[in-house]
């Protein structure tokens, strides 16, 4: 992949999800520009118009918006080192955790919107405690 543009917001699971891919995938990425959540960029309003969101991705004067088509932009134009297991049963383990942390960061994202210092490091404590616990349920179950 050439000419790869990424514009997110270091703190989303979604944008590190992407990034993740990508490195998997060996990727460079040229740019990564930061997006404020609230106050869209005008290049992001420019580029997606459709839904006024990040992440998006541009490759080679393409943009994908929207982070599931481009998880699977990503491993389709990249064969190599499939982002989930050939195995169906495998693959929906996979699908499961990975709406798990997703809902886990969801949850406490909208926490840590509170205007207090205090509220946003119990929010954080408490992502930390649930996906670490989450983690240790996991080794004794398959879902």
């Amino acid at each position: 992949m050439a000419e790869v543009k990424l514009f997110g917001f270091w703190a989303s699971p979604i944008a590190i999800r992407i990034l993740w891919a990508l490195k998997l995938k060996e990727v460079s990425i040229d740019e990564c520009v930061e997006e404020d959540l609230v106050n869209h960029s005008f290049t992001l309003l420019q580029y997606s118009h459709a839904h006024k969101k990040a992440p998006i991705l541009f490759h080679q004067g393409k943009l994908i918006a929207k982070s599931l088509f481009i998880l699977e932009y990503i491993n389709e134009t990249r064969q190599q080192k499939a982002l989930l297991p050939q195995e169906p049963y495998d693959r929906a383990k996979a699908r499961f955790w990975a709406k798990f942390v997703d809902d886990k960061f969801r949850d406490v994202n909208i926490k840590t919107k509170a205007d207090k210092a205090e509220g946003k490091t119990a929010a954080f404590t408490e992502q930390i405690a649930s996906l670490g616990s989450s983690y240790n349920h996991r080794a004794a179950t398959d879902l």
